[in-house]
């Protein structure tokens, strides 16, 4: 994996530094969760000029749906970057693959459903459903299993302190 975050990772378990491990878990995901809020108000609040500029202003209406769906997507998918590289610094790449199957025939199950009805935003809504389900419960839930970290605290530490640090922005 092409992560700054992996070798200290494998650093970390082989010395047996689960604090290290918690810390780098936390902070990072925390980093990374706030500029993926940064980035996503400025799409979800400048998309429609956006898209006016760069492709017409007659597809900001359709595209714009769009464009918010896979925006809340990168708030959910950039944060994951990070249990992801501790998972595979743990050497836990069969629970990864998992995952990453599982969120393949949920994104692929529901793009199937919801095509129809909802056309492109029924795709762009099924990846943010099975990106919920794989990057914001599943993996944080089983990395804070692995490190002792309880959910409540990863909330409060990872999620809320995130959104408080992008606030005044």
């Amino acid at each position: 994996p092409r992560s700054t975050l992996f070798p200290y990772t494998t650093l970390f378990r082989s010395q047996e530094r689960s604090d290290d491990l918690r810390y780098a878990f936390v902070m990072s995901s925390r980093v990374l969760l706030a500029v993926a809020l940064v980035i996503s108000s400025l799409l979800i609040g400048f998309g429609s000029t956006i898209i006016d500029l760069w492709i017409g202003p007659d597809y900001s209406g359709p595209v714009y749906p769009v464009l918010f769906l896979l925006s809340l997507a990168l708030v959910v998918q950039v944060p994951s970057r990070c249990p992801r590289s501790i998972l595979t610094g743990m050497g836990k790449v069969g629970f990864l693959a998992k995952i990453s199957f599982l969120e393949l025939l949920v994104f692929f199950t529901l793009s199937v459903v919801l095509t129809t009805p909802l056309g492109i935003n029924g795709v762009a809504l099924a990846y943010l459903i099975s990106s919920l389900l794989t990057s914001a419960i599943l993996i944080p839930g089983f990395t804070c299993r692995l490190l002792s970290i309880p959910m409540r605290h990863a909330v409060v530490t990872i999620l809320i302190r995130a959104i408080l640090l992008v606030l005044p922005a």
